[in-house]
């Protein structure tokens, strides 16, 4: 049966002759409205509120953002504190309005949008968003922290450096080839830094003190000629702890540098190293003069020179198993000039350490 010929319900005013069930909905001056859809169009009422309480939620929101009252804007001095405590006075001001919660006129808005809300997880969300977006905002204002007292990052190469570069030497048996290379800087009127190990500092002090008087800058290898990064955390500390009292004692003074043995860290040897007020100091560069069977010197030289940019750390060995590199210090110490750059100690390129 046709929706517009249904039966009149009981109790209900009798429809005239040719009128249809229902009547047809009338504005107040009389206009026709147009007939409501079909049940079955229809969305549940529960949908509806839900949608309406979303959509309300949203529109608060956005609204309360585009006016930042939720960044924490810079006041106006003709706008009135909003403070809590006293934002809703005494008096018929308090007005119960059609939803039943007194009216919140003269509240500050992050209240009237919590109030407002009926259900509590409406309540709870908006909360959560409001919170959210406050947060954000205070992170992406905000430039990342960095840790006060958090270990230093190693040496390698470094950055924003134009015409230095770092030379440093491991020194770990003899004295032949040192020697050598200690006339060439002298001649070439050239500073480096010579990372020696524990017992080497203890059986040439004569000759470390030598270096120490011609300008040269003294690091630590540590004690155990192992890699650092698979000692345990209290091997480690006493390891930097002797090496540093060796060299206190031969040179009155502690060093500064630590170069891990065979360039293994982690941060358990940034930790022990710090503690011991010590620097971690890489490399970038390596000569590659401690390779069996030695490499020419000519190969040395031409694999530094065409690697070496500014700011890089260079590795070379001066002991007396690296029977090339002194061989190959002159010519590397020219083709580093020529392309505009000055070798020197690593803490040229970082004064701070």
């Amino acid at each position: 049966m046709p929706s517009e010929q249904r039966r009149q319900p009981r109790g209900s005013t009798p429809a005239r002759p040719g009128q249809h069930w229902p009547p047809a909905r009338r504005t107040p001056t009389g206009f026709p409205l147009p007939p409501s859809p079909p049940r079955s169009l229809r969305a549940p009422a529960g949908s509806l509120r839900l949608l309406m309480v979303r959509s309300t939620v949203l529109s608060q929101i956005f609204g309360y953002v585009n006016r930042k009252t939720l960044l924490n804007p810079p006041r106006s001095p003709h706008r009135r504190k909003c403070d809590p405590a006293r934002a809703q006075p005494p008096g018929p001001r308090t007005i119960p309005n059609r939803t039943g919660i007194p009216s919140t006129r003269g509240v500050c808005p992050l209240y009237v949008l919590i109030l407002r809300r009926g259900p509590l997880l409406a309540r709870l969300g908006t909360l959560a968003v409001m919170v959210t977006v406050i947060v954000a905002g205070r992170f992406l204002q905000s430039p990342p922290a960095r840790p006060a007292f958090g270990p230093r990052a190693p040496i390698t190469r470094v950055e924003g450096v134009r015409s230095r570069v770092g030379l440093t030497f491991d020194v770990t048996w003899g004295e032949k080839e040192l020697n050598k290379i200690l006339a060439i800087l002298a001649a070439e009127k050239v500073q480096a830094t010579f990372f020696v190990s524990h017992l080497w500092a203890a059986t040439h002090p004569e000759l470390l003190r030598q270096m120490a008087a011609q300008g040269h800058e003294i690091g630590t290898l540590g004690v155990k000629m192992v890699s650092p990064d698979g000692l345990k955390p209290g091997e480690l500390a006493a390891d930097l702890a002797a090496a540093q009292s060796q060299l206190d004692r031969v040179l009155a003074q502690p060093a500064r540098l630590y170069r891990p043995y065979a360039g293994g860290w982690n941060t358990q040897v940034q930790v022990a190293a710090q503690q011991q007020r010590l620097r971690l100091v890489l490399w970038s560069l390596d000569a590659g003069d401690s390779l069996v069977p030695a490499p020419r010197p000519e190969e040395i030289t031409r694999r530094v020179v065409r690697a070496v940019r500014p700011g890089e750390v260079i590795r070379l060995h001066a002991s007396d198993h690296a029977t090339s590199t002194a061989a190959a210090l002159p010519g590397i110490l020219k083709g580093l000039r020529e392309r505009g750059l000055e070798p020197g100690p690593v803490t040229r390129l970082v004064p701070e350490s």
